[in-house]
């Protein structure tokens, strides 16, 4: 996408696989659904977190021609079974790396990222940040921006290829409101059985906001990029043409050392 400015992802994590959104992002927030994969596994065992970790190694190429590497990622560490604990070991010392574990909360109010207290899962096991993710404030933003009708702020780009479950699966809640005791409670209600694709989504705009990239540096950045793959490709033409130059040097100041000119024909 011309406008996406930075890349980061969302992983919801499943007994039997994990799922990951990489979503790019321009000025306004408006956004590009780059890639969706879903990784199968266990995640007790280490061979899906294995294929995590290069996905979330890799870049994907701007229109530009410019690499664009994930800036930030926020992994979903709820679970039965183990699963927490497993998410817990893969993370740590991976905060450096704006790799954050994360975990929804509920409630009105709440900011879509607060700030990360430190978590310890086993005697003896070292402690990593885990950010709490207001995911009924981000759901909201995620349905207001899916709303907007015209491309610019807020706006979502969706590939005409990404298929009708995975719409669905991303427009899977709905808010209601309800009266209890003559008041009102909003809550969410589940209208299809698979909603891991809004889920991925939250944790994607979670790890934006945890991020808090400039879209203008990011620009600049790119621009520069941009001018450096320009030279790479001009390059091997300005050595050859240095080498000649070099050459014809080297010649003359030769024939001068023998005392003669080089004649030109």
């Amino acid at each position: 996408p011309t406008g996406g400015l930075v890349l980061t992802a969302g992983v919801d994590m499943q007994h039997d696989r994990l799922e990951v959104e990489v979503v790019a992002w321009g000025r306004g927030e408006e956004s590009w659904s780059v890639d969706y994969q879903v990784l199968w596994g266990d995640p007790l065992q280490t061979d899906v977190w294995d294929e995590l970790e290069a996905l979330l190694s890799s870049t994907w190429q701007h229109e530009s021609g410019a690499q664009l590497p994930i800036v930030a990622a926020c992994v979903d560490t709820g679970g039965t079974g183990g699963t927490t604990q497993a998410a817990y070991d893969w993370l740590r010392g991976k905060t450096g790396r704006r790799i954050f574990g994360t975990k929804g909360v509920g409630g009105w109010g709440r900011p879509i990222v607060s700030a990360p207290s430190r978590k310890q899962m086993g005697r003896n096991k070292r402690k990593i940040d885990l950010f709490l993710v207001g995911v009924d404030e981000a759901k909201l933003t995620v349905m207001r921006r899916l709303a907007v009708e015209s491309p610019g702020p807020g706006y979502c780009h969706i590939p005409a290829d990404r298929g009708m479950d995975w719409c669905r699966q991303l427009t899977a809640e709905k808010l209601v409101t309800r009266y209890v005791k003559g008041f009102p409670v909003r809550s969410w209600y589940q209208t299809y059985q698979r909603n891991e694709a809004l889920d991925c989504r939250v944790y994607a705009l979670a790890a934006l906001k945890i991020a808090n990239p400039s879209f203008k540096r990011a620009a600049e950045r790119l621009q520069v990029d941009i001018a450096a793959e320009s030279d790479k490709e001009k390059a091997p033409e300005e050595t050859e043409l240095q080498i000649a130059q070099s050459a014809q040097k080297r010649t003359k100041k030769s024939a001068r050392r023998r005392g003669g000119w080089v004649r030109n024909w």
